[in-house]
């Protein structure tokens, strides 16, 4: 079976479900300059550069990427609603100053002679057929000594999502209307959201695109991302950042393994850590990253069954794999573990029909769901190992 994936999905519903609460745009800008200083992207950088984004939504994170004052930007989308709220913020004069190109089409068919010093990706690629492939077309723009940024993510830090869509058989037998479901699905997520803080996306945004998209495998990891550019960048910052580099500056010679090396290893060893955004790596212990990104894996596949037929009577069954999953996480983090099997508790109720069914702890619980990596794109002749 085909599932669509999200310009299929968005074209198909008419919907760009990644807006922004933007009544008070100053949270909004201060955590996007947070963002990219954790990338390092200082706001120097951007006078006068080129910038290309590819899966722009509504536009609403380059307002504040445009404070920057980039000579020129490049949106390309293929969901022709994104590009008609971007040309609704041009004509309101949003991008004053900045020389603005929309591009309808999909990422694969755009093609440009320039180079790009700053290309972005966000929450685009890992829902692709081929994310390696989307991921490296868009890696060929970036000029050298330029910035690339993504979003990748995992089946650890997805898997608290996993967890809350398995609510939506119940909800797609009670509600066969889409509209409806929607409706039902943002009351009964009030708990989760409001108790996520920074929580910024507009609520039924949020549960058209995670609760009620029809997924496919819908990840491409941090090693994944390092893994497909490794030839020709070197990884330069995260959010969260999670890599660590002691070497010693006289020791980056060429000869050492490198950046790229060092931030793989550090991401797996902390690789549990993004199972529960409460929690920090000090606190993970000796949790066994690969076996639970397996475990998570598994959770994955077995929810996209029971998701594609709304088959509530499987929902104890994915109740018995979370309780796996909480036994593995129980040593290294106990709060991930109780909130983990007061999930299973809550969804059997709600598979019984108890529509007030008690989730305990587990609405507070989060995956470090996407993570935001950057490269930069080393120079021809650098000779620099990866």
């Amino acid at each position: 079976m085909n599932e669509p994936g999200f310009l299929d999905y968005y074209r198909a519903r008419g919907i760009i479900p990644t807006r922004q609460d933007l009544t008070d745009r100053v949270p909004h800008l201060n955590r996007r300059r947070a963002l990219y200083l954790q990338l390092g992207i200082v706001p120097a950088f951007l006078a006068g550069r080129r910038v290309l984004e590819f899966g722009p939504g509504p536009g609403d994170n380059a307002l504040f990427t445009v404070l920057g004052n980039p000579e020129t930007y490049v949106f390309v989308d293929g969901n022709e609603t994104s590009l008609e709220h971007i040309e609704a913020k041009e004509k309101a004069g949003e991008f004053e100053g900045v020389a603005v190109e929309k591009h309808l089409m999909d990422f694969l068919a755009f093609q440009d002679d320039r180079t790009f010093d700053l290309v972005l990706a966000e929450g685009c690629i890992h829902g692709q057929e081929d994310p390696a492939a989307y991921f490296s077309h868009i890696a060929g723009f970036v000029a050298p000594g330029g910035v690339l940024v993504t979003t990748t993510q995992s089946f650890i830090s997805i898997f608290p999502e996993i967890c809350r869509r398995m609510v939506k058989p119940v909800f797609a037998r009670r509600h066969p209307d889409f509209d409806d479901q929607v409706k039902a699905l943002v009351a009964f997520f009030q708990p989760d959201l409001k108790s996520l803080q920074g929580m910024s996306r507009l609520h039924e945004d949020w549960v058209m695109d995670q609760i009620l998209h029809p997924y496919r495998k819908f990840t491409f990891t941090i090693a994944e991302a390092i893994d497909t550019v490794a030839d020709s960048f070197d990884f330069l910052g995260s959010s969260p950042r999670f890599a660590t580099d002691w070497r010693w500056y006289k020791s980056m010679d060429g000869s050492d393994p490198g950046i790229n090396d060092v931030a793989r290893s550090c991401h797996a060893a902390q690789a549990a850590a993004f199972l529960d955004y409460r929690i920090t790596p000090d606190q993970v212990g000796a949790c066994d990253g690969q076996l639970l990104e397996r475990m998570c894996e598994k959770a994955f596949d077995l929810h996209l069954e029971i998701w594609r037929d709304d088959d509530v009577a499987r929902l104890p069954e994915f109740a018995d794999l979370t309780t796996e999953i909480a036994a593995m996480a129980a040593d290294a983090s106990p709060g991930t573990a109780r909130s983990l099997i007061d999930f299973t508790h809550g969804i059997r109720a709600l598979a019984q029909g108890d529509m007030a069914a008690d989730f305990g702890s587990f609405p507070t619980l989060y995956g470090r769901c996407l993570q935001f990596v950057s490269f930069v794109r080393r120079p021809p002749v650098s000779g620099q190992a990866s």
